[in-house]
């Protein structure tokens, strides 16, 4: 999949784990691609984790969008 998205000038984004978390982010890790002809998010997963996420979180009146 890289080699063909490569063909087309397109790359991988290169994560900056220290940089995101200096700015006090908690970045949600995990494997969310969708095997298939294009690059695609694995929504299925990526909401799982998500909600399991915000399950968790004692006050959900302090996350805004």
């Amino acid at each position: 999949m890289k080699a063909k998205y490569a063909l087309e000038g397109a790359s991988q984004i290169v994560l900056d784990l220290e940089g995101i978390e200096a700015i006090g982010v908690c970045p949600v890790q995990g494997e969310y691609l969708e095997e298939g002809a294009v690059a695609r998010h694995a929504t299925d997963r990526l909401a799982h984790d998500l909600m399991a996420l915000m399950a968790q979180t004692p006050d959900r009146q302090t996350i805004r969008s």
